[in-house]
């Protein structure tokens, strides 16, 4: 007797939470409102269960991750074309450069002014400007038995 007389107050609440849902054939307002509230509860019980499988399958703690892991970081475009414009580029990115080696010449132990800097100087090396007063710039000292040769590198 008490269900038939609060149909009304159960069809407020069904067309509150459950706007678009119509009662079946020979369904009451409660029988409709009770039937949908467990399905919401089911699917929300399924979404629950998904997502507590997912966080128990996530490692736990935090991993940081590299950007750069086997290579170095490259400058930006903009970067190295200034680099390369004003020549300041030589710390940041090595470039490969490739040094011509000069032909060996033998006979004569003198070498002419003129060919004594024959290959192509590095972005790093400056030019042969003439003799230099410093001695940063003197061969290093080799005992006289060996000859010197520019193409090999010095033994330490």
């Amino acid at each position: 007797v008490l269900i038939e007389e609060t149909d009304q107050l159960w069809k407020v609440h069904c067309h509150r939470d459950f706007k678009e849902e119509r009662p079946e054939e020979y369904e009451s307002w409660r029988e409709m409102y009770l039937r949908l509230q467990d399905a919401r509860e089911q699917r929300l019980r399924v979404l629950t269960k998904n997502i507590r499988s997912a966080h128990a399958n996530k490692p736990k703690g935090r991993q940081a991750k590299m950007a750069f892991v086997n290579s170095v970081a490259k400058p930006p475009r903009d970067v190295r074309r200034r680099q390369e414009k004003f020549g300041t580029g030589g710390a940041a990115v090595p470039e490969k450069v490739r040094i011509k080696p000069a032909p060996y010449t033998s006979g004569s132990s003198h070498v002419p002014a003129s060919s004594s800097n024959s290959f192509t100087a590095s972005p790093e090396e400056p030019a042969y400007d003439g003799p230099s007063t410093s001695s940063a710039h003197l061969a290093p000292v080799v005992s006289s038995s060996v000859c010197y040769d520019p193409r090999k590198p010095a033994v330490k």
